[in-house]
């Protein structure tokens, strides 16, 4: 006597559904992150570096926190806000888009990834992708040291799972960039990732590829230096130990 089992396609449905509604949710709930909630005190700290930033072209000119570093990344983009908004009107809202500017390319990169690896089921990619758009770094939706280091240490991990379906210069290139990104934005977890990056290319590569990476991550750091110099000045130095 046949035994009843249950329809392969039910269960793919339901998990189907349920991530789909899963990431619908984390994505409208990201979305009125940019409208809704102020967070008056460490929000208002990074805008404020952000604004002092954009009007005097130097760093450490209201604080000393070392975090104002990794705004040299989206200076262009608050530059071009202060030439359409002379006295910084909606700064908190331009900042929020360009932070949910950043979500959406990042989800983009870690669905192409996860498309190109294969192996993962439609449900599984949704769900990667929900859990991704709702983990917002201390509830801070705002342009900071978290979620901008929450960023760069997903695209470093969506650019390392296919590492080996590229020419190793060109993943090396590529997460030398954002090492050396994260670096400047977070240094504790820049400096871990470059060594556990470094480990991983010598265990794949032998000394050469952990020396081509490295290299190009130290090249990425001078580069990143020496824009910071020029747009702040000569005492750059002088005024990066006074924070330090």
């Amino acid at each position: 006597m046949p035994t009843s089992r249950p329809s392969p396609r039910g269960p793919s449905r339901v998990a189907l559904s349920l991530t789909a509604f899963g990431l619908l949710a984390a994505t409208l709930w990201l979305i009125s992150r940019v409208f809704l909630g102020l967070d008056f005190s460490d929000e208002m700290q990074y805008y404020g570096e952000i604004a002092s930033l954009t009007r005097s072209g130097k760093f450490f000119q209201i604080d000393l926190f070392l975090q104002q570093l990794g705004y040299v990344f989206v200076l262009p983009f608050f530059k071009v806000h202060a030439l359409l908004f002379p006295d910084q009107s909606y700064l908190v809202l331009f900042g929020r888009l360009l932070l949910l500017g950043g979500y959406v390319a990042v989800g983009g990169l870690v669905w192409r990834v996860s498309a190109r690896l294969g192996g993962f089921s439609l449900a599984q990619r949704l769900a990667g992708l929900a859990a991704f758009v709702g983990s917002v770094p201390f509830l801070i939706f705002a342009l900071s040291y978290n979620s901008m280091a929450y960023l760069l240490v997903v695209a470093i991990v969506a650019v390392a799972l296919p590492r080996d379906r590229n020419p190793f210069w060109r993943y090396a290139a590529t997460i030398a960039a954002l090492l050396a990104a994260l670096t400047f934005v977070y240094p504790p977890a820049g400096l871990a990732l470059i060594l556990l990056a470094g480990v991983e290319a010598h265990g794949r590569h032998d000394w050469r590829g952990a020396l081509q990476l490295l290299s190009f991550t130290a090249l990425d750091g001078l580069l990143i230096l020496g824009v910071m110099i020029g747009l702040h000045g000569l005492d750059f130095g002088r005024d990066l130990l006074v924070g330090i």
